[in-house]
């Protein structure tokens, strides 16, 4: 009879812990979720941010012809960057980074290659990528295989020094490199 007793606390305590324990990352969690929802914004509402420059982490060369990151942030969506890596690019970054802290609400990203509709079709380009910030916190946008630029609301506004998008999917195109066009920051 004692020892039920005893075992009965014991199983309670133990209960009580783990509930404990798996309300302790949920609270943590919650400050730190932060979404990118594909969204359809008249961007002029917004003030245009102006990045510093960009790096990746691979660039393709083809023959003297370079595809580097800040082609990105040229304003023109007949050049692009290309990784340089063997297959389609997954987990391939570029950064970009700004001259001081900004507040970001808006991204608006040019996937692929958006010169015309063979150059875009060719071209494999990203269909998911994760986006971390200076401060740690990241999130994941969802692109749809179409010309044209794909904004994106984050939930909130984010002060940050830098962006990494990270290849995660792609649409595979008839070649294997993969693609960005331009990226652009709104507050």
């Amino acid at each position: 009879m004692k020892t039920a007793k005893i075992l009965r606390r014991t199983l309670s305590l133990c209960l009580v812990l783990v509930m404990i324990l798996t309300a302790i990352p949920a609270a943590f969690a919650a400050d730190d979720d932060l979404t990118a929802d594909a969204v359809t914004v008249n961007v002029k509402d917004y003030k245009k941010i102006k990045p510093s420059h960009a790096e990746a982490s691979s660039v393709m060369t083809w023959g003297t012809k370079k595809y580097p990151a800040d082609n990105v942030l040229d304003g023109s969506r007949l050049s692009t960057w290309r990784e340089g890596v063997k297959g389609h690019g997954i987990g391939e970054s570029i950064t970009v980074y700004f001259k001081k802290e900004v507040e970001i609400s808006v991204i608006r990203i040019y996937p692929g290659y958006q010169s015309k509709l063979t150059g875009f079709t060719n071209n494999s380009r990203p269909k998911e990528m994760t986006l971390t910030f200076s401060d740690g916190r990241t999130c994941t946008v969802k692109l749809a295989n179409r010309l044209g630029g794909q904004c994106f609301k984050l939930s909130e506004p984010v002060t940050t020094e830098s962006i990494e998008f990270t290849i995660d999917k792609v649409y595979k195109g008839n070649s294997i490199d993969t693609c960005i066009s331009e990226i652009e920051f709104y507050s």
